[in-house]
């Protein structure tokens, strides 16, 4: 292999969020990858606790100002911020995330001639369900011609892989499938009870994410009246934050179920309430992976989730959960019902989903794979 100064790998990580799934991921390359192999540096933006939390780690960390928005100005001062940062950094590896940040980490990378280039498939643009098709055509053709500043790609799910060669944006020759995983045996893992061995009292519906379009918490909360008309004893909780909040909070007084709900807000910790629910529930309208599944799943929870993206290849239909279709509470509402009314089933598909989170979605095999793959550009 190539040598390389204090024999490191240099490797810069870019992107235009450090939330959600996408901070968490890069939270555990901070933790995980090995340091006497690889030096990582990471440009993103300080609008996450995440944020905070790599840097902890000991890795170099660019506070970068750039939004997830393409078209907002502070976007032209991110691009010369991080141009800067390139052009000084000599690094062997730039790996971008997000579509802005691929887009700018991209282009800029290439200019300054480094030798690896590579962009994590987290979605497509061009394949979300809104926009116009103007608009899908446009972000298709931006994808197509950042190929070409594009090395390799990293797909988060064979969904998101598949989309991308079916579009013709680039071939699969150059695209590595790694799914996203979770430390294994530590408080993400929640114990060897799940919440509805330790709980007592009445059965609990929970989901945990940004209250944004995506999530589709108004579908949760149609699906949870319905399902009150069958199971009157049951109760909801919602996990998160975000700008639908004063919506969905006034959306659960009109279908008359606010006594039954509970908006816990933006918490640090959402193991102490996922462990609390009887039945984890994901309703988004799409998603690349979904990593707060692994985490339920971890602690045992049998799922109910929406068949989107790459949701298929982590929650295992009749082994591990029910998936339904995106937009349909009564679909939602009826897999709920047949888990609340089965507590064997709910048992059962909670350590069948354990089980693959330990074989499958672990950080050890993720971390394996990335650092094979880094290391594989330079033999």
């Amino acid at each position: 292999m190539k040598k390389f100064a204090n024999n490191k790998l240099r490797v810069l990580h870019v992107a235009a969020t450090s939330t959600g799934g996408i901070g968490f991921n890069l939270l555990m390359l901070a933790k995980h990858i090995n340091r006497k192999d690889f030096e990582l540096s990471f440009a993103i933006p300080p609008d996450s606790p995440f944020y905070d939390k790599i840097a902890k780690e000991g890795v170099n960390v660019y506070s970068l100002k750039i939004s997830r928005r393409p078209f907002k100005l502070k976007n032209l001062k991110g691009l010369y911020d991080l141009w800067k940062i390139i052009k000084s950094g000599r690094y062997d590896i730039v790996h971008t995330h997000t579509s802005v940040g691929g887009f700018i980490g991209r282009l800029i990378a290439r200019i300054n001639n480094v030798p690896s280039i590579l962009w994590t498939i987290h979605g497509w643009s061009f394949d979300y369900p809104f926009g116009t098709p103007l608009r899908r055509c446009l972000f298709w053709a931006i994808e197509k011609f950042l190929d070409r500043f594009t090395d390799h790609y990293v797909a988060i799910s064979k969904n998101m892989q598949e989309v991308g060669i079916k579009a013709g944006i680039s071939d699969r020759g150059k695209v590595t499938l790694i799914y996203h995983g979770i430390e294994i045996g530590g408080p993400i893992d929640g114990g060897n009870q799940s919440g509805s061995e330790t709980k007592k009292g009445n059965p609990v519906v929970g989901t945990v994410g940004r209250l944004e379009p995506q999530k589709a918490i108004d579908d949760f909360l149609k699906a949870a009246r319905i399902v009150k008309e069958h199971i009157p004893q049951v109760s909801f909780i919602i996990v998160g934050d975000g700008p639908l909040k004063k919506d969905m909070e006034r959306l659960s007084i009109t279908l008359g179920i606010e006594n039954d709900v509970v908006f816990t807000g933006w918490q640090e910790n959402v193991t102490k309430y996922i462990a609390g629910m009887d039945i984890f529930c994901l309703t988004s309208r799409w998603e690349g992976f979904g990593i707060i599944l692994l985490e339920a799943m971890a602690m045992k929870m049998p799922i109910v989730a929406t068949r989107v993206g790459g949701v298929p290849e982590i929650v295992e239909e009749g082994k591990g959960g029910i998936l339904v279709s995106p937009g349909k509470p009564e679909e939602l509402a009826n897999g709920l019902c047949l888990l609340l009314s089965d507590a064997k089933i709910r048992k059962h598909m909670g350590y069948y989903n354990a089980e693959k989170v330990k074989t499958i979605f672990n950080v050890k095999d993720m971390i394996k794979k990335y650092e094979e793959m880094y290391k594989g550009f330079f033999k």
